[in-house]
């Protein structure tokens, strides 16, 4: 059996009193055990009586709470992956079946005809399984700034976990997400110790509640390509995370939407004054641009350029839209697109500040041929 002891005692000389110690829990953790102690003294007696006894505090199971992803949009063919966050908010272990209750395609050909539920990557699948998440409850109060926190223990000393939480273990407690750095129990005083990796945040008062949460990946392995151009193509998905020790207590997403576009849109940036930029470059009509790592100092300027590649169906209607960068200025007449190769037109500048004809409504390039690569460009100069 798992034991924490809250000890009350009860005097009797010629009347009885009752005294309570500690304070009355919030939450009380499951697999802890309450004991209960009284006393008696009376005259003549060489040393008090003693009578006990325990109660144990089992799971209280409710309903996970499960995230709602916001809608992305995923080019034709592309795979797509959204990630979950399932958290706890019982008091004690719990595990949570994932289920797809909906599975819906729009205007699609060849897309996957489910989505597949992963941890770590692709490598553990845990559609039509469960994910385990542990909790507990605080037993003292502790302040602002410290690393540990004091927890009941559970009576389960063969390992380095309270209530299946252990290292490494992400974990929310009040507003604000932690990670454990190590679990350390101590039977003998009825408590364990949770060590955080960052300090808290917030005061921790005796009851509050620490519950686990995961992170898993709703993945589509292709989401096919558009049917018919001009009209909306999706595939809309439906997640359901219920408790193993109760199925009526459940979360779902109702649903998450993934468009598909007939098109894949970019940016990249280059400092047009001092080269710089990480990984490998983009070659857009003769000039390198990058995705990260480009470094600039007040007064360089930078070029933007967005790539806009269609895939067979094409696009009607194509517009634009962009602003400058804080911190940044425009650098007037500097916005040019360039279709698939045939040389740069200029795009006229709005005709008030800030001047930059992406702005506001954006700028319209009409239609777009399929299989072809355009590519717009905009400078701008670090405010100095």
């Amino acid at each position: 059996m798992r034991t924490t002891f809250f000890k009350s005692r009860i005097l009797l000389l010629l009347t009885a009193m009752l005294m309570l110690a500690g304070p009355a829990l919030a939450v009380t953790p499951a697999n802890t055990t309450i004991e209960n102690i009284a006393t008696l003294n009376f005259d003549g007696l060489g040393s008090p009586i003693e009578a006990s006894v325990n109660i144990t505090v089992t799971l209280l199971a409710q309903p996970p709470t499960l995230s709602r992803p916001i809608d992305n949009t995923i080019p034709e063919t592309d795979p797509n992956t959204v990630v979950y966050r399932l958290t706890t908010n019982a008091n004690g272990p719990d595990d949570f079946l994932l289920t797809q209750t909906g599975y819906n395609t729009a205007n699609l050909t060849g897309a996957s005809t489910e989505a597949l539920y992963y941890q770590n990557g692709t490598t553990t699948l845990v559609l039509s399984s469960t994910i385990s998440l542990g909790a507990t409850a605080a037993k003292e109060t502790t302040t602002v700034g410290n690393l540990t926190i004091t927890v009941p223990y559970d009576g389960d000393n063969t390992g380095s976990n309270i209530n299946g939480l252990s290292a490494d273990d992400l974990i929310t407690i009040g507003a604000n997400d932690y990670e454990i750095a190590s679990i350390s129990e101590n039977p003998a005083t009825g408590t364990a110790i949770i060590t955080l990796k960052t300090t808290l945040l917030t005061q921790v008062d005796p009851g509050t509640l620490i519950t686990e949460y995961q992170l898993f990946d709703m993945f589509i392995a292709t989401v096919g390509t558009v049917a018919t151009d001009g009209l909306d193509a999706n595939i809309d998905v439906a997640t359901k995370a219920a408790s193993v020790a109760n199925s009526t207590l459940s979360d779902t997403d109702p649903q998450h939407r993934t468009n598909v576009s007939s098109a894949s849109f970019k940016k990249y940036v280059r400092n047009i004054d001092t080269v710089s930029g990480t990984g490998t470059p983009v070659d857009l009509n003769g000039t390198n641009f990058y995705s990260a790592g480009v470094t600039a100092i007040p007064g360089e300027t930078l070029e933007y350029a967005l790539v806009i590649e269609t895939s067979t169906t094409g696009l009607t209607n194509a517009v634009v839209t962009d602003t400058p960068p804080a911190f940044t200025i425009y650098q007037t007449s500097t916005t040019f697109y360039n279709a698939n190769g045939a040389g740069e037109v200029a795009i006229t500048d709005n005709a008030s500040a800030p001047f930059m004809p992406l702005t506001d409504t954006g700028h319209n390039l009409g239609t777009i041929p399929g299989s072809e690569t355009w590519v717009v460009k905009f400078q701008v100069k670090l405010e100095e």
